[in-house]
């Protein structure tokens, strides 16, 4: 869905997202590498089953998977068991069958084989479907990603970065959290690149007004002191309509409204502490601002 004229995107960070499901993703669950979240290839079976019901919804679980893993993944599917319970019994199924954690054991021989082989199957064009690389974001925008993550590999956010600039993303970085030295597992993953984030998120916040500049005017006075903010505005000055407003750290209006000119005295004892700007504008411009402090 695409609602340009009610929602602006100032700025994207996803995380270790699987970016390539057809390609990178495939790649990386139906190889011969074991891959301990085994559970999922049965929950995205699941779930195209049911987003494309006339193709990988007619085709069975029985048409797809080995008869010894039918019996867990259908409570799953009744909801009789969580996701985690179903990874626990495949992959003690999978440990006595075959000795390894490999999801492509779980699949009957013919389907691996179209996976692996025939993009016309049903499961890749489904696959293909939920990609979502292959486009350009206008707003500025960071892929987190750790390169020792076990579940999502960090190859989507590299492809995803090739493409995207080669599409014309004009600010656009797939960016490591982790390191050779010290790899981080999909959910080690989480504080890094939240905290990373947070300070790409901060970089983009304008606290003060859509306005463009601050067209400063000395003789206007912001003062703070004891709980109490002093407002001066000269008489003489052109404007009208004049607002005084408070933005706090996160860029959240607290506090607005209209003022007259001369000496106007707010009592702001109701804000917690932390810091804050305090504008002051007219129907012209924003024309002045001051950081206030409340301990």
């Amino acid at each position: 869905l695409d609602y340009p004229d009610d929602f602006k995107v100032t700025g994207s960070a996803p995380m270790s997202g699987p970016y390539s499901i057809s390609e990178k993703m495939k790649e990386f669950t139906l190889s011969d590498e074991p891959y301990g979240t085994v559970a999922y290839l049965a929950w995205l079976t699941l779930g195209y089953q049911a987003a494309y019901p006339e193709t990988v919804g007619m085709l069975g679980l029985d048409e797809l998977f080995k008869p010894e893993y039918l019996s867990d993944i259908n409570e799953f599917k009744n909801e009789e068991i969580d996701l985690w319970e179903l990874n626990d019994r495949v992959t003690n199924t999978l440990v006595s069958t075959v000795g390894t954690v490999t999801p492509k054991d779980m699949l009957l021989p013919d389907v691996l084989n179209s996976l692996l082989t025939d993009p016309t199957h049903p499961l890749n064009v489904a696959l293909e479907d939920n990609d979502t690389y292959d486009w350009a974001p206008e707003a500025p925008t960071r892929l987190y990603y750790c390169q020792g993550d076990e579940q999502v590999t960090f190859e989507n956010a590299t492809l995803a970065e090739t493409v995207m600039v080669a599409n014309g993303a004009a600010d656009l970085e797939a960016v490591q959290r982790d390191s050779p030295s010290f790899p981080l597992s999909h959910g080690g993953c989480v504080t890094p690149a939240t905290q990373a984030l947070i300070v790409f998120f901060g970089s983009l916040q304008n606290i003060l007004s859509t306005n463009s500049e601050v067209n400063a005017d000395p003789n206007v006075k912001i003062q703070y002191y004891d709980g109490q903010l002093l407002l001066k505005i000269p008489f003489e000055r052109k404007g009208t309509m004049n607002t005084v407003s408070i933005f706090n750290q996160s860029g959240q209006k607290v506090f607005e409204r209209n003022i007259d000119k001369g000496v106007t005295i707010e009592d702001v004892n109701w804000l917690s502490s932390g810091m804050y700007i305090v504008t002051l504008k007219d129907n012209e411009s924003l024309y002045q601002n001051a950081k206030l402090v409340k301990y």
